[in-house]
């Protein structure tokens, strides 16, 4: 059979005369395009830019048998030296001064001290009677301190100690120098 498209048809040629529009086809994405080129080079219309490599049969291999691991080698690492050594901020303890308190009330039965450096507690600061005196040693740190003393429940100030400071009762409290 021939091609109908290269016979006239009632004389006239098909296509003569009239201009053709060329067409060119929608580039191939590139596995078509390899698939394409050498499809076409096994049918010998193509000599294919290169020769397509086969692929090797697979094999069914047998797992090799299982042996110990072995250690990874150390890894290569360039020491860092160490920081330097910084010494902590030099605090110089604050030593406690032993101050003598003394309160002379020959007929009281109980004397207590209270202040800044007890909190206010009546009954933590007991003095002791040697004779008529009442005595205690107190260890303070450098600073000013208010007290007074409590003689048998009864708030009075230190007779020994001029050194006074209103406080919020509208009495006064002694103050305590601490070198």
């Amino acid at each position: 059979m021939e091609n109908d498209l290269k016979k006239p048809t009632g004389g006239k040629r098909i296509g003569v005369g009239r201009p053709t529009k060329k067409t060119t086809p929608a580039p191939l994405p590139p596995e078509a395009s390899a698939r394409v080129s050498a499809a076409a080079a096994a049918a010998g219309a193509v000599k294919p830019a290169f020769a397509p490599i086969p692929a090797a049969p697979a094999k069914s291999v047998a797992p090799a048998p299982a042996q110990p691991a072995k250690p990874a080698a150390p890894l290569m690492v360039r020491p860092v030296p160490p920081a330097p050594k910084i010494a902590p901020p030099t605090v110089v303890p604050v030593s406690a001064r032993k101050v003598e308190m003394s309160f002379d009330a020959p007929f009281a039965k109980f004397v207590n001290i209270a202040g800044d450096f007890n909190a206010w507690e009546m009954t933590t600061l007991t003095l002791r009677k040697s004779d008529s005196v009442w005595k205690i040693t107190l260890e303070l740190k450098p600073g000013t301190y208010q007290y007074k003393f409590l003689v048998d429940g009864e708030w009075v100030n230190d007779p020994n100690n001029v050194r006074t400071t209103p406080n919020q009762f509208g009495s006064l409290n002694n103050v305590l120098e601490v070198g």
